[in-house]
């Protein structure tokens, strides 16, 4: 979006899709910490930074996820820039 236009349209279907999502990831996020006893968002966050499976998330979001998600890794984790 191009600052000061108009945000493009957003169905009904959409809107539900994208909560629905969020509500589902926030539940897992909790479970997870819940799971692992943390107390403390930072406790839960190094963990997740520091998981076994994110070297494999990274490759799945550079091939499948765009130019947004490749733009990110690439600021939060420099190490993992690719070519």
């Amino acid at each position: 979006m191009v600052y000061g236009s108009e945000p493009p349209e957003i169905s009904d279907d959409d809107v539900g899709r994208f909560a629905s999502d969020v509500r589902q990831a926030l539940t897992e996020y909790l479970d997870y910490a819940k799971d692992h006893g943390f107390t403390k968002q930072s406790q839960l966050t190094y963990a997740l930074d520091h998981h076994p499976d994110r070297p494999q998330l990274i490759a799945w979001l550079r091939a499948n996820g765009g130019d947004m998600w490749t733009e990110y890794i690439d600021k939060i984790d420099p190490t993992t820039v690719t070519g």
